[in-house]
């Protein structure tokens, strides 16, 4: 009988699991054997290999835990499978399964987020993407480079700050899709207080939801933690290792995450502010702290015209037949000092078309 052990996104494994015609899963099993499930199942006589996810794991009891091996010896005698694959399994059941067995642990799976390709193509479309920023977005390229260039592991920190709707939750998004064809990994870290939150990050109990199974799963190697620095620092000590060496670990999971882009962003306006806030232990950590600036006015008129442009897009031809989209536009960069940043100039879009609709529908 040959156990390997996989520490790999759960999908990935999942097509691992294609070339074999008959599987068992575990989970399919617990529940066969359940009183109230056992004729919702019907098991066939032989395996050809048996599967134990962390999801599975999840919904199973301590007892069952800690009796995996001898549960796994049992179920073997039934089923003669030659082969058992386990994706990641915590790091109690991963001692318990080596005090039982001979493992084989296969390499991690690393996600691969940057080449000189990818490089060269961030550099030639940042711009279309994102107006201004220009100091910001070559700060970011030359970052970039440092995961070709480094000879250790270690993530990519960044810390991109500055005020509300001017880029920045908006690059880490650009970046995901440059660099990743899978969803990105978000938290939004202003949120995060009390005993739920405290658990969700150290994961106390295998059954929880978590940070690490997020991470365990995750497709895209580009992390996301807006406004980090408005959580606790009792959460933000549990980033420590993790900007460091690209490893997050809490109770259950030890995560590799090397040669990731981790991108925290912050609304405070200056470095002394975060000081403040964050330990200088963990700021020390970071690659960059990269300043994203106010929009002047020119950049604020081009927002105007794109956003104008899209909008007409996203809405009916009968109501977008509606609207003097020109005298619109005009009206907006008169008064472009007063506009802010893109979610202010879209929002203000958004009312005067409503308004405009309105008006025309009561004559």
């Amino acid at each position: 009988m040959e156990i390997t052990v996989f520490f790999e996104p759960e999908n990935v494994f999942i097509e691992r699991l294609n070339s074999f015609k008959n599987v068992l899963y575990f989970g399919d099993y617990i529940r066969a054997n359940d009183k109230d499930q056992i004729d919702t199942i019907n098991l066939e006589d032989h395996y050809e290999l048996f599967v134990i996810s962390s999801n599975e794991l999840s919904g199973v009891n301590n007892h069952v835990m800690e009796n995996i091996g001898r549960l796994i010896e049992r179920i073997q005698v039934i089923y003669s499978f030659r082969h058992i694959y386990i994706n990641n399994p915590t790091k109690t059941t991963l001692k318990t399964l080596k005090s039982t067995f001979k493992l084989e642990i296969s390499e991690p799976y690393i996600l691969h987020s940057v080449s000189e390709e990818k490089l060269v193509k961030i550099e030639s479309e940042f711009d279309d993407f994102l107006i201004g920023q220009i100091t910001a977005k070559k700060k970011i390229i030359r970052n970039l480079l440092k995961l070709l260039i480094r000879t250790n592991n270690k993530p990519l920190v960044l810390m991109l700050y500055g005020n509300p709707g001017i880029g920045k939750t908006e690059t880490a998004k650009f970046l995901a899709k440059q660099l990743n064809e899978g969803e990105i990994v978000r938290e939004q870290m202003s949120m995060v207080h009390g005993e739920e939150s405290l658990k969700y990050f150290k994961s106390t109990h295998h059954s929880e939801h978590s940070f690490s199974k997020k991470l365990l799963n995750r497709t895209s190697n580009i992390i996301l933690l807006d406004e980090f620095a408005r959580s606790p620092s009792y959460i933000q000590d549990s980033f420590l290792q993790m900007f460091d060496e690209g490893v997050y670990e809490d109770n259950n999971y030890s995560v590799d995450i090397r040669k990731s882009v981790i991108i925290c962003t912050s609304n405070f306006l200056t470095e002394d502010d975060m000081k403040k806030n964050i330990d200088n232990a963990l700021l020390s950590r970071f690659d960059a702290l990269i300043k994203y600036e106010d929009f002047n006015d020119d950049e604020k008129e081009l927002i105007i015209k794109l956003s104008i442009n899209g909008i007409k897009k996203t809405i009916s031809e009968k109501y977008a037949s509606m609207v003097d989209w020109e005298k619109l536009q005009c009206f907006l960069i008169y008064n472009v000092k007063g506009l802010t940043n893109m979610r202010h100039i879209k929002g203000i879009i958004e009312e005067a078309v409503a308004d405009e609709v309105l008006r025309k529908l009561k004559k």
